[in-house]
């Protein structure tokens, strides 16, 4: 009798010590919802902007003692995504487009990933890019890539980091993002570069900081996002987004408001 009392109270033991499956999620859906404006000299367009965001992960993701951000990039989950991004306004078709993602690990942390976004009333526009990286630690990942544009011949490479650590004492934590782009067409070229920053003063809580620079073809653009997010516990969050996009002398401004639920 002792010794299964012992037996249950150790098991007991084990399994609260163990993260709560109340801390796992296995589908995530985030509807966005935005207004913008495009200055094209003294010319100013309005637009209204919104998406829908469908991921099915294949295996539980644990948010325990983690910032619920990253929790798919620490699980090391394998997912397949959809999306749908709608752009118009009272005066014009509305626009939308359609894109499809995935990503596989292996237990080695090797990946492929592949995006496509996706045009249903014409093949010719459909683009596509695949990706192969590796988990070089369990905060690191890596990658290369090759875009297929179906319209243009260009050959378009692709390379990026993402870095996340614990940043100081508590939950306090800090992603980076590091990335390029680089297009050869002939002797024609251009580059991309972005630069990210995340940081989590609690697991529920983001700022983020994203910039792009391109040096294009026609003319050179620069990209700014900021963003935070809160949880109001590991399944629902807002997030509210500003971006601005300079290129020659066309300016793009937009502001949007998300919700993601997580089941």
């Amino acid at each position: 009798m002792r010794k299964t009392i012992a037996t249950l109270a150790v098991s007991f033991a084990a399994l609260i010590s163990q993260p709560a499956w109340a801390d796992r999620y296995f589908f995530e859906g985030v509807y966005t919802g935005g207004t913008g404006n495009i200055t094209v000299d003294d010319t100013e367009v309005e637009f209204e902007q919104a998406a829908v965001d469908l991921t099915v992960n294949f295996g539980s993701i644990s948010t325990y003692n983690i910032p619920y951000n990253e929790a798919s990039f620490l699980n090391r989950s394998s997912f397949i995504n959809y999306r749908q991004n709608s752009l118009g306004n009272d005066d014009t078709e509305e626009l939308i487009s359609h894109e499809v993602s995935g990503r596989f690990v292996l237990r080695s942390g090797l990946y492929i990933a592949a995006i496509g976004d996706i045009d249903r009333d014409n093949r010719d526009n459909n683009v596509y890019e695949i990706q192969l990286g590796q988990f070089t630690t369990d905060y690191t990942s890596v990658f290369a890539g090759y875009i297929v544009d179906n319209q243009d011949s260009a050959n378009v490479f692709t390379a990026g980091v993402h870095f996340t650590s614990p940043s100081g004492k508590g939950n306090t934590w800090t992603a980076y993002d590091f990335g390029g782009r680089y297009l050869v067409e002939g002797e024609d070229s251009e580059y991309a570069l972005n630069f990210g920053i995340a940081y989590y003063p609690g697991f529920r809580s983001a700022l983020g900081f994203l910039y792009e620079y391109a040096d294009g073809r026609l003319t050179d653009s620069h990209e700014t996002n900021v963003y935070g997010e809160y949880y109001f516990s590991k399944y629902i969050s807002t997030r509210i987004d500003g971006t601005v996009l300079r290129l020659a002398d066309i300016e793009e401004r937009s502001a949007s408001f998300s919700v993601k639920l997580r089941f």
